[in-house]
């Protein structure tokens, strides 16, 4: 619900844009900022994930979502000629958020179910981003065109906070203890070196 709510808000934003600006170019803008910070950010935010808890990580942006959602909220009704940055500075919050928590999910899915399970919920992960992907755009311009842009992040605001509620049951330890020890976070301490390693090591195992 979470990864297809903020889908549709970011397709419904760039809408919006293209409303106030009337640039297509603004418009492209938009929704290339999703890629680009994938591109830049899933690296890091992979050894990150795996340094830290799982559920904080989630949590801790899922309450980032909210406190963006709020501040733009109550932004709305005052842009002026500088939406188009404090559209940006959202869309860039937005989509680093929603990348942490992707990545955290998929590493958490070997604790949170049965290790007969995990494939099947890999699957259903697959599935519901694929659909996501696929919906966000669809119902994004129909909710777009039913409702005032500031009842959209309202319900962004209410749909985010319930899918952190459904997080803090999750039992991330259902399959014992996460990876993430004291020891090990002593022993990679220096995050800048792990994370340079790594990329040494993988350029020189796949030099393709």
């Amino acid at each position: 619900m979470d990864e297809l709510g903020s889908s549709m808000f970011s397709f419904a934003l760039g809408l919006f844009l293209l409303r106030k600006t009337g640039s297509a170019m603004n418009l492209g803008i938009s929704i290339l900022i999703g890629p680009l910070v994938s591109l830049v950010l899933l690296p890091v935010s992979g050894t990150i994930v795996d340094r830290f808890s799982h559920k904080k990580i989630i949590v801790t942006c899922q309450i980032g979502i909210i406190i963006t959602m709020a501040f733009f909220s109550m932004e709305l009704q005052q842009l002026s000629g500088t939406y188009l940055i404090k559209i940006i500075i959202l869309l860039v919050l937005l989509d680093i958020f929603q990348l942490f928590i992707g990545n955290v999910f998929s590493a958490s899915a070997i604790n949170l179910v049965p290790k007969t399970q995990v494939q099947q919920l890999n699957s259903i992960q697959q599935m519901v981003r694929s659909s996501a992907s696929i919906l966000a755009p669809i119902f994004g311009g129909i909710a777009y065109g039913m409702m005032p842009f500031f009842g959209f992040t309202l319900v962004m605001l209410v749909t985010t906070s319930v899918v952190m509620l459904i997080v803090l049951s999750l039992n991330f330890r259902f399959n014992g203890a996460q990876l993430v020890t004291k020891t090990d976070f002593k022993r990679k301490v220096d995050f800048l070196t792990s994370f340079k390693e790594g990329i040494i090591i993988y350029v020189r195992n796949r030099q393709l």
